[in-house]
């Protein structure tokens, strides 16, 4: 019997989930019977498994320890992997089984009836005294190194990087800059780390567009920008949305500017369903402006074949639009 730290990984998003095991080589088997038997106490993971089937999901032993080494070696690969993060993977809880920080989705199922102190009341005062007196104790930081760690993470530093030079896990330094944790120190901070992330989102988005552009594949990419597989492929759809946007445009004003069906189809390379669909509000919209010429003209007198002749028509077409004029309109 080995004891050991495993990952199961979903090969289509990235996704992982790290656990420990005092026998590695049975766990699997206790993790997927109760995924195909929809029981896995992991809501994430078996809602990812119904969706992507057990072909889809890998297991692999990360390393094997002794087994007092068994909850820092978890703590220290989830941290790793940042698989609390929903984007990357599956964990619910930081590992470990002492001191252990949940996810918050976790916490909110020990709030209400659940909780043993559900409906015991405490004055405004009494609730004052706990916060102050419980306000960072237990913590390895202090409201400096909050501050600190504030002004880095706006100066653009990894949360992965401030952990490690605080020497706290990542979930620790994850939670300040979500605010779940010290949101009371400089609070006005709190609005310039999201300004801060969402700038860099951004850029990195850009970054991954311009690469995809110059046709780099996805791995490529995480490997060049070191970002996670589900945010490239994120991006890459919305690229794949603006090229297609873009090309559309582009069949548009090619057919308001009297291009053919079949040119414009050998031009984009597009079918005839798809340059039907494209077009159809433009063509929709030429023609009720064509047959509002052609009732004026009819009404000015001016013969059906003229009409035809000088709008491109067909003579029936101009007849079945008119015909609706009284004679003296005509």
């Amino acid at each position: 019997m080995k004891s050991g730290i495993y990952l199961i990984e979903n090969l289509v998003n990235g996704k992982k989930y790290i656990g420990q095991s005092l026998n590695v080589s049975l766990r699997k088997g206790k993790h997927f019977s109760a995924l195909r038997n929809r029981k896995h106490e992991n809501i994430h993971l078996q809602r990812a498994y119904d969706k992507y089937g057990e072909s889809d999901f890998s297991f692999k032993v990360i390393e094997f320890c002794e087994i007092d080494d068994l909850d820092s070696r978890e703590i220290h690969f989830i941290s790793e992997y940042r698989t609390m993060i929903n984007e990357l993977g599956y964990n619910l809880e930081s590992g470990g089984n002492k001191g252990k920080i949940v996810s918050e989705e976790t916490r909110m199922k020990k709030v209400g009836e659940n909780n043993p102190r559900f409906g015991v009341e405490i004055s405004e005062e009494t609730r004052g005294k706990l916060i102050s007196t419980h306000r960072g104790c237990n913590a390895k930081l202090t409201e400096a190194d909050v501050v600190e760690i504030k002004l880095m993470l706006i100066g653009g530093a990894s949360q992965l990087d401030v952990s490690q030079q605080f020497g706290v896990d990542y979930t620790t330094v994850n939670k300040i800059a979500k605010f779940k944790n010290w949101q009371y120190v400089r609070e006005d901070l709190n609005a310039r780390i999201i300004e801060s992330e969402a700038r860099r989102n951004f850029e990195k988005e850009e970054s991954v567009k311009k690469l995809l552009s110059a046709g780099k594949s996805v791995k490529e990419i995480e490997r060049l920008l070191n970002v996670s597989h589900g945010f490239v492929v994120k991006v890459q759809g919305y690229k794949k949305t603006d090229m297609l946007e873009s090309r559309n445009r582009d069949i548009v004003s090619d057919f308001e500017s009297g291009l053919t069906k079949s040119q414009i189809m050998n031009k984009y390379g597009i079918s005839s369903a798809v340059y039907v669909s494209v077009t159809k509000e433009a063509y929709n919209k030429q023609n009720d402006e064509m047959k509002k010429k052609a009732v004026e003209m009819r009404r000015q007198g001016i013969l059906v074949s003229s009409i035809a002749s000088e709008l491109g028509l067909h003579r029936t077409t101009v007849t079945e639009w008119t015909k609706h004029l009284s004679p003296r309109q005509r």
